[in-house]
């Protein structure tokens, strides 16, 4: 069983070097979180939360390392942050 933690315990690390258990993909970040995917690539445009491209062209994707993805967790969110206004 797979957890949102560990969601590939049996995985074999990647052959351009990046390790499953120290990084995750934006849609896997916004599950741990409980925030959106455009909010954590919006955090990645700007700067707040690092992160790599991994691959090349079209479908490179972003990854962000584990330990970033912890500290940003432990920020409270604003309050009203996440609803529409108007």
């Amino acid at each position: 069983m797979t957890s949102l933690l560990d969601p590939r315990p049996d995985a074999v690390p990647d052959p351009a070097g990046l390790d499953p258990a120290l990084y995750v993909s934006v849609a896997l970040a916004a599950r741990i979180t409980g925030r959106h995917p455009e909010a954590i690539r919006r955090w990645i445009r700007e700067g707040v939360l690092p992160a790599i491209r991994h691959g090349s062209g079209p479908k490179a994707a972003w990854m962000v390392r584990r330990v970033d993805l912890d500290i940003l967790a432990e920020r409270p969110r604003r309050p009203g942050a996440g609803k529409r206004r108007g």
